[in-house]
């Protein structure tokens, strides 16, 4: 099971919050932007993290791909080579294609801190990238795999 810590923006000692209880599908962490916080034994994604990510991958799994179109609101340009990504775009492909493609290697589901997901983006994109991570959490097999297609999504975008 997974501590929380955190502590002051300016350093100091640690404080361990063993009373918040990690055991669900799905955990928000809410916290004062004066504060640093640890989650044990989760792997996290950062923006610098998943831009990394999106600017160097070239294959994209596809349910991933439905996911990210959805977030950003438009489909991604074939043509466009990944180190040309703009950051926003980068960063939600990271942030969507990664985990996923980590679990499949891994074999089973992993457990994920996501610090400061709306970095860079739209609050239209903030709100799309809540529903992914809240289907993502809900909607993971005992083999780490991800099918689940967003509400609405048939044979492509074009219906929309």
């Amino acid at each position: 099971m997974a501590g929380i810590r955190s502590r002051g923006m300016g350093g100091g000692k640690w404080t361990e919050h063993p009373d918040v209880k990690l055991d669900k599908p799905l955990n928000l962490i809410c916290h004062k932007g004066d504060m640093q916080v640890e989650v044990d034994d989760a792997i996290e994604l950062n923006y610098d993290v998943t831009r990394y990510h999106g600017n160097r991958v070239v294959n994209i799994d596809p349910v991933a791909k439905v996911w990210i179109e959805k977030i950003l609101g438009y489909q991604l340009e074939r043509d466009l080579l990944p180190k040309d990504r703009p950051n926003s775009m980068a960063h939600v492909i990271g942030l969507v294609d990664l985990p996923i493609k980590l679990m499949q290697k891994a074999g089973h589901g992993l457990p994920f801190f996501v610090r400061e997901p709306e970095t860079s983006l739209h609050p239209s994109q903030v709100v799309e990238i809540s529903s992914f991570l809240s289907v993502f959490c809900q909607n993971v097999d005992d083999n780490g795999c991800f099918t689940d297609l967003p509400e609405g999504y048939t044979d492509g975008w074009d219906s929309e």
